[in-house]
Parts: structure tokens; C-alpha cells; sequence
């Protein structure tokens, strides 16, 4: 009586928002889209290789992205934030921006869990 087993597996949904964007957006568009794609080619994109993980979607600002494993995710919110902050404090006082702080969402299983780390 096997009516089609489920596959079933566990996975991580990660968020990733840039805090202020709208601020930013207001003050100088273009550069703000400009940075913000620099620094996912440079350093959020090879780090979610890095991770394992998968972008599921980008909107704007943010990013939706799958793990496998919760603790890639995590590895994966406190390599970028890091990386973010060194990249920023070398460019900031030429954008005058900052992308170094983000919030991160981390839903696995049915827990939800916020993590926000401010570089």
C-alpha cells in the first residue's frame, strides 16, 4: 500500500538583504547598483560556491540561497560579512556607502532562526 513515497530532504533557506539600500537608492542610484554588483561577482557569488549553496533567487537588494547544510549557511553569513566590511573600509571613503551590514535570515527544517551580524 505504498501510495508514492515523498522525497524528502533538509536544506537551509538563507536570505540576504543589504540594510539601507533604499537610503543608498536615494542618494546615488547608479553607483549603488553598480557596488552592489561588484560585490556579488567578487564576493558573495565565489563564496556561495565556496558554501555549497545555490542562489534561488535575486530581487534588488536581496538574495534567497539554498544550503544543504546549516552549518554552510552560517559559514557562508559570517565569510561575506567579513569579507564585506574589509571590502568596504577599503572603498568607503571614495562611495561614500556601505554594504558591510547586512541581515541574514536562516530557515531550516521548521526552525527559524535570525542571524545579523554587523561588521
Amino acid at each position: 500500500m505504498n501510495q508514492g513515497r515523498q522525497e524528502r530532504r533538509l536544506t537551509t533557506i538563507l536570505s540576504l538583504d543589504v540594510v539601507g539600500y533604499s537610503q543608498l537608492m536615494s542618494k546615488d542610484e547608479s553607483g549603488t547598483v553598480a557596488t552592489l554588483q561588484h560585490l556579488r561577482r567578487s564576493e558573495i557569488n565565489p563564496r556561495v560556491d565556496t558554501y555549497n549553496g545555490q542562489v534561488i533567487k535575486l530581487v534588488g537588494d536581496g538574495s534567497i540561497i539554498e544550503f544543504s547544510s546549516v552549518v554552510d549557511a552560517v559559514s557562508f553569513a559570517v565569510d561575506v560579512q567579513h569579507a564585506l566590511a574589509r571590502s568596504q573600509s577599503k572603498s568607503q571613503n571614495r562611495t561614500g556607502s556601505s554594504f558591510a551590514s547586512a541581515s541574514m535570515w536562516a530557515t531550516s527544517s521548521s526552525m527559524t532562526k535570525r542571524y545579523t551580524a554587523m561588521a
